[in-house]
């Protein structure tokens, strides 16, 4: 078809016409008012530009300074200055404060040792900065190296982003705290195996670990009945919560223990943490950062050593609760239960044998010095002394450690006098009035089979009978110990060249001539020091495995002050060995069971003489205990790092199992069982604050 076609027929031929438009004629007022339009246009355009000038100005400007104390902040973390790093920080929560320098002392502002990462000094940091509209505070992420624990990752170097909020105080950008609608609500994902709650900012990483946990947990499950192992039930599942709480980074001690609040275990949100920026980070951060809940579990369901036919006990304190609750712990069920007894308690400890619980009642303050003790045995509570004395905070201290009869031995002070008084029970001549007392001289510690005795008055030692009555004077002395019914060895200073030093001597009842055994020079030597007169002997007692196998631990003077020894002295041989030997400020904290004239004992050993057990406090703020288990069959030593607070727990507290397999340790929030030989242990979680005394009993 042609385009010039013509759609006229003969019919009509008459063609339309269009009206031509009109010129628009504007009046001299709407003209004006057309102008006026037009620069009141151009001029609120040039306003807006030159103000957006101005803003970008300012928020440069702002950038810059926060950029400038972002960096102080980074040089003050960087180069561990602390004063620094405190001119940086808000001062607006006291609290934050304190976790941030509790964090900066132990290399955890952006260190993640207890997550597996080594540090990397970042010699390109390229921070985003995000002013508030405000322009009075501002978000800043940049991303940190760190090199992967060889069991998390076997690639090289991961990123991390951290995030940090600084805020305008006093024309200073410092860092601070984020606020609530920093994190958003929480958000709660519920499975089969695990529960976990995390904030809203999060929300795309902590479903994500949600998933890779509960799939994997699920496997652990299936793996474990596969290969004979109990079904996972309602006890095994997890709660896990996901906190911003950043003082969590430095209360979790290791990568293999995780942090609980009552059964709850919580984590520190992973914003806190920082957060993996590829598939590489995210494997490594997903070992380090929540491999512990998987070896939890995993520990909860299956046990490499037999577990011993016993319970635990313990004192768990409960706020507002007067006093402590008595638990009892199954780990065959691995359940706990509160035991209902009548009154609040103080003290437990299991009798020798371990087949009965001693309990010492929480005095009222209408009669602060009654002594009210009793034996808990299959549930049965029997009264052993309910009685208000004339001493001063009386306790139990010691035990006859004979099968017959078994003796409880108590000590007690004047309050006016300080002076000390001692008594025993013989638990086996018992009736529903309680048992007798019987005054003692002094502190009385009973051969094997307890026909004789020593009594220490003070600095002075005596042989004593079969009711720890004095019999005849030995000679001034420290630390005595029983070798057997006719052996007592014990420790006394002696002048050796003009000089002050000490020996230990062993004396049989009825002689008056001690035979020497070893001196503090002896000792010295086994620890390669040449200088006599070095060292102090601190605390003695012997094996329950060989009466004739001494543990000495001692102390150096003079220019080895600050040194602390544990030695061996097989008598047989007479050659001490040096166990262990470290710089330290003081003896290490005494195990609270037992006490001996001369205080705690500072270290324990396990009912079959094979480990050696002492603690002490560590730490900047002092907030952890490190445990040292020595072996020695092996002669090797372990360590174990717990969280259990120092205040107000003065002492750690644990106790063995009957075959010395097992260590029950108190932790922050939880329990620990220790097997040593398998280097295993399970974690067992309450909803206590703190639980103290623990001891291993039959049933």
């Amino acid at each position: 078809m042609k385009t010039g076609f013509d759609w006229q027929t003969e019919d009509e031929e008459t063609a339309v016409s269009l009206p031509k438009p009109q010129r628009l004629k504007l009046s001299r007022r709407q003209r004006a008012a057309l102008w006026g339009l037009f620069f009141l246009l151009l001029l609120g355009g040039l306003s807006g530009w030159q103000l957006w000038r101005r803003q970008t100005a300012r928020t440069r400007q702002v950038q810059a300074d926060v950029g400038a104390g972002f960096q102080v902040w980074y040089q003050a973390v960087s180069q561990n200055d602390m004063e620094l790093f405190r001119y940086q920080m808000s001062t607006a929560d006291r609290q934050w404060l304190r976790t941030q320098g509790q964090l900066f002392a132990n290399d955890l502002v952006l260190g993640r040792t207890p997550m597996g990462l080594s540090l990397v000094e970042n010699n390109d940091l390229q921070p985003e900065i995000k002013i508030a509209p405000d322009y009075r505070t501002a978000e800043i992420t940049f991303e940190q190296s760190y090199v992967p624990d060889a069991r998390l990752h076997s690639g090289s170097e991961i990123q991390l982003q951290h995030t940090a909020v600084f805020q305008n105080e006093n024309d200073r950008w410092v860092r601070t705290m984020p606020d609530n609608g920093f994190w958003g609500q929480t958000q709660t994902q519920e499975g089969a195996r695990i529960t976990m709650r995390y904030p809203q900012r999060d929300a795309e990483i902590g479903l994500q670990l949600w998933t890779d946990l509960e799939a994997a947990l699920q496997t652990i499950c299936a793996e474990t009945v596969a290969d004979g192992g109990r079904e996972c039930d309602q006890t095994t599942h997890l709660d896990v919560e996901l906190r911003p709480d950043a003082g969590l980074l430095s209360a979790m001690p290791d990568m293999e223990t995780p942090v609980f609040d009552g059964r709850t275990i919580i984590l520190p949100t992973p914003t806190l943490v920082g957060l993996p920026i590829d598939a590489g980070a995210y494997a490594a951060y997903l070992n380090g950062y929540v491999g512990r809940i998987m070896a939890t579990f995993k520990t909860n369901i299956e046990t490499p050593l037999s577990l011993p036919q016993q319970v635990i006990y313990t004192l768990c304190l409960a706020y507002p609760s007067d006093g402590f609750e008595l638990r009892r712990y199954d780990p065959f069920l691995n359940t706990w239960t509160t035991v209902d007894v009548e009154r609040p308690y103080q003290f437990l400890d299991a009798v020798p044998d371990d087949s009965r619980l001693l309990l010492q009642a929480k005095p009222d303050s209408s009669s602060p010095n009654r002594l009210h003790l009793s034996l808990l045995t299959d549930g049965d509570d029997s009264l052993l002394i309910n009685d208000v004395t004339r001493q001063w905070q009386p306790r139990p201290v010691g035990w006859q450690t004979s099968t017959e009869p078994t003796r409880l031995l108590l000590q007690g002070a004047d309050l006016y006098s300080a002076t000390t008084f001692y008594n025993w029970l013989d638990l086996d001549t018992c009736d529903q009035n309680g048992c007798a007392t019987v005054d003692l001289p002094g502190y009385v510690s009973w051969s094997p089979s307890g026909v004789n005795s020593v009594v220490v008055v003070e600095s002075e030692l005596f042989f004593g009978n079969a009711t720890g009555q004095i019999v005849a004077p030995i000679e001034a002395g420290l630390h005595p110990v029983w070798l057997d019914d006719a052996t007592l060895a014990y420790a006394r200073f002696v002048e050796q060249d003009g000089r002050i030093s000490m020996d230990v001597v062993a004396l049989q009842p009825g002689s008056d001539k001690a035979n020497l055994l070893f001196d503090a020079d002896d000792l010295s030597a086994a620890a390669d020091i040449s200088e006599k007169g070095q060292l102090f002997i601190k605390y003695m007692t012997n094996s329950p495995a060989d009466p004739h196998l001494l543990l000495v631990a001692a102390s150096g003077i003079g220019d080895y002050a600050g040194e602390y020894f544990i030695f061996s002295v097989q008598l047989r041989a007479h050659e001490p060995d040096i166990l262990l030997r470290e710089r330290r400020e003081g003896a290490p904290q005494g195990f609270p069971t037992l006490l001996t004239p001369t205080g705690y004992p500072p270290f324990s050993l396990s009912p079959d003489g094979r480990w050696l057990v002492f603690s002490d406090l560590t730490g900047v703020y002092k907030n952890s205990w490190i445990f040292y288990l020595h072996n020695m069959e092996k002669q090797e030593t372990k360590t174990l790092r717990t969280a259990f607070p120092a205040y107000p727990a003065r002492y750690p507290y644990y106790d063995w199992s009957a075959d010395g397999r097992w260590l029950a340790v108190q932790d922050d929030g939880f329990m620990r069982l220790v097997a040593p030989d398998v280097d295993f242990q399970r974690l067992v979680p309450h909803e206590f604050d703190a639980c103290y005394y623990t001891a291993w009993v039959n049933e």
